[in-house]
This record gives C-alpha cells, structure tokens and sequence, in this order.
C-alpha cells in the first residue's frame, strides 16, 4: 500500500514469541496467530509458533551490541546489554487470555551500583541468586511506567568475572525504595514507612461480600496509599508504626502510587525508623525542584517554586456535576448528562523554573486565597465585569509572579500537573524575573 492513502484499521497486538524482527515501522506477514475480540477491540496474539516473514524493515533504538549499559541508564524501550547480580528468581505462569493454556515463564530481579530492574524470561533460566551476570540481546519493554527487561531465544546470558563488582549484600541495600522513587507497575519492592492509617473496606463483588485493608503511609520522602488483601497484625490504636514491606507491588490509582500487600510475611513491624527524627504527619511536605517532579513519578505532598507564565481563559468560577464532580461543558456532564452543576472555583495555570514547566490546577480554598478575596466578590466582580476581564485581572496580579505550591503531582506521560491545596507568593523581584525571562525569549 502507499503511506497515507485510504483508511487504516488499528489492532493491538501480543507478541508472547518474542519475535526480536517486529520492529517499529516494519511491514511483516504474520503466519499461524490468533485473533481475539475483548469488548469490541479486536487484538491479535503471535504464538511462539507463529512464523514471521519481514517484508519491510522498520526501526528501532540501537545499542551498540556488548557494550553494557547502567541499569539506571536503560532506555524504556529497546534491545540492551546489562551486566548486573541476580538479585531473586521465581518460576511463574503466565496464561493465555483466549483460554488456549499458559506458558512458563521465570521472573526476577537484576541489579547492579546504578539501580535495579525486573526481568522476564521466556525461556529456561537456571542461575543461583548472587550470580553476576552479562546478558545481551535483552529487550527493554515498559508496563505502565516501569520498564522491565525480557529474555527470549536470541538473548545471551553467560557468567561474568568482576572482582570490583559490589556484593549482593551491598546492592540489597541500595535497593530498598522510598516513596519518591515508587513507579507505577513497580514490582519486587521493598520498603520502611510509617502506617499513619489503616482501616477495613467491605465491597461485594459476583455477589460475594469480600473485603480489604487500606491506609495511608509515609517516609521522609513523601506519602501514599497502601493496600492488602490479608489480615495483618497492625493494631489501629499504636498507629503510627514503623514497617517493613518486601516483595510488594505498586499500582496507581489517580497518578498516586499504591501499594499492594497480598501475604503477612511481607510485613515486619520495626521498634525503630531508620531516619532520625519524628515525621509531622499533618504537615508533611517534601520540597522538590519543579524540574525533578516534572521528570519523576507521581507524587503526593510535594512543596515546590515556580514562576507563573500562563493564565488559561477556563480560570475562575465553574460548575461541577453534583455526582461525580466533573466540570459541567455548557450544562452537560459527560457521564451524568444534563445536570444543575454546584458552583466551585479553580485557577488553571502553568508554572515554570527555566527549566520545566508545569501546568498547576489551584482548588477552591487555593485560589481565593491566593486572589486575597472570597467566593460571593468573585461571582459578583464576574457578573458586573464578565468573564474575560476578571480572567485579565488575574493575568495582570499573578503574571511573572514567583510562587510555592503544594500538594500533588501526576504524571502520566502526557505531561505534568500539579493538584495544588496551597499557594502563597514568594518574596521575589517579580519585575526582575520578568526582565529575566523576556531576554531569555528574546522580547524587548
């Protein structure tokens, strides 16, 4: 076919053979796959039996064959040469959606000075935890936002002799997280917080009452939620407490990592925490430059700096569905339909430091705050003047102004935002940092 003519119908697709020859932008005929439909979408799964013929050559990231790279350093797509210690190793399962059986398949965990990362192997992996590795031809591939080494028939793995390599015991070590660092899709994950709650949830689910445990955690790096699917022994009335969780796994739920306990013996009950000090819980807000929340996780009580260069037109009063809180488009909410909205207030802006920027959505309290006014002064400053010169107003008080926010961030990939439940105007020349900026653009 020729680029760009005619209609095209997109399938999403499994490669369970690990097939190193489907590459970005390659034109292949596939033999002996299976078609699947879930939910309307039609999905094709290539077998380990499928044959696959290249008519076209596409591209993909090239890493120069046998030279390692830092684990730390792995791109999130590609083919790799790591060399790292064998740090765990299970046998698992992974079975088919369409029913048609599973394959056996062997997961762990590699690390080395740098970091560390998970791996899977489609074919038999018989090495001792502790054993150095080189591995080459491992491709990198991403599960939300983790990447993940994968093993198949055309990776070498061998032993590798480094007398200067670190121990297992030493790379243990660097391998326990914090908050900051949990990604979603993290697994293997050990780490110390503090319980600061925890509490029992009931739901039914085919027509069976099941329940779980929830809470929330915290370290000196930040906070966030934690799940489990047993009963564990935390008595609610010596909260907070000191743990430790091994071998757990993080999902997000909102951009917000939570993790999830499924055995008791992931969880040790510790006399003592690790860092000095007691956390404020109530006030705890770790302050990060804008440019590491940007290009990090999702986190949850960050305090950071920037400079306000954009005031979005959407500013001001809005109305929200009175169910799922949605904003209202011209009386209409996207889930509920016609609906009479509550009225709320939220300033939408972005933030910059020279070197990110970050779009900032500021709530309620916020805002009115930060505006140094109330609600009822701004519904009726927007009806005697309107909407666009109350939005101007805001352009011309906070424009060029530098501020600490606090509160949250997501990060989903498609860019950054900041959920914000504080803002206050930092003591800064706001002329200067605009003679600053406008030279740096290059504006008279």
């Amino acid at each position: 076919w020729q680029e760009g003519s005619g209609e095209r119908t997109r399938w999403e697709y499994k490669d369970w053979g690990n097939n190193n020859n489907i590459t970005p932008g390659s034109v292949v005929r596939i033999e002996g796959a299976s078609v699947n439909e879930y939910q309307g979408r039609m999905s094709l799964n290539i077998n380990q039996s499928s044959r696959i013929a290249v008519l076209r050559e596409g591209s993909r990231p090239v890493v120069a064959p046998g030279e390692p790279v830092d684990i730390a350093t792995l791109p999130n797509d590609g083919y790799v040469c790591v060399v790292g210690r064998l740090m765990s190793s299970r046998a698992d399962q992974i079975h088919r959606r369409d029913g048609s059986g599973s394959i056996d398949v062997v997961r762990g965990r590699l690390a080395d000075e740098s970091g560390a990362i998970g791996f899977l192997s489609w074919e038999p992996f018989e090495y001792e935890v502790g054993t150095l590795l080189k591995i080459d031809g491992a491709q990198v591939k991403t599960f939300r936002d983790t990447p993940e080494l994968n093993f198949g028939r055309t990776t070498k793995i061998e032993p590798f002799h480094d007398a200067n390599f670190a121990n297992a015991d030493t790379l243990k070590q660097g391998m326990v997280s914090t908050i900051s660092t949990l990604r979603d899709g993290s697994k293997d994950v050990e780490i110390v917080v503090n319980i600061t709650s925890w509490e029992k949830r009931t739901f039914t689910k085919d027509g069976e009452e099941r329940y779980l445990w929830s809470g929330q955690i915290a370290d000196p790096t930040g906070q966030c939620r934690v799940s489990a699917w047993t009963d564990l022994p935390i008595d609610t009335s010596s909260l907070p407490m000191t743990v430790r969780i091994t071998d757990a796994r993080v999902r997000a739920w909102q951009g917000i990592p939570d993790i999830t306990i499924d055995r008791e013996d992931q969880l040790t009950i510790l006399e003592e925490t690790p860092w000095e000090g007691e956390l404020d819980l109530e006030n705890l807000k770790v302050e990060v430059p804008l440019e590491e929340l940007v290009s990090g996780p999702s986190r949850v009580g960050i305090l950071t700096r920037g400079t306000i260069v954009s005031v979005r037109e959407d500013s001001g009063i809005i109305m929200r569905c009175p169910e799922c809180r949605r904003v209202l488009r011209e009386g209409q909410c996207f889930e509920h339909g016609a609906v009479e909205g509550n009225e709320d207030v939220r300033l939408r802006l972005v933030l910059d430091d020279k070197a990110s920027t970050c779009a900032l959505l500021i709530s309620k309290d916020a805002a009115l705050k930060l505006l140094n006014t109330d609600h009822a002064a701004m519904v009726d400053e927007i009806q005697a003047n309107g909407s666009m010169a109350f939005v101007q107003k805001i352009r011309d008080q906070l424009l060029g102004c530098e501020v600490d926010v606090s509160g949250r961030i997501i990060n989903d990939g498609q860019g950054a935002m900041i959920l914000c439940d504080g803002a206050t105007l930092a003591n800064a020349d706001t002329g200067l940092i605009a003679t600053e900026l406008r030279a740096q653009w290059g504006l008279q």
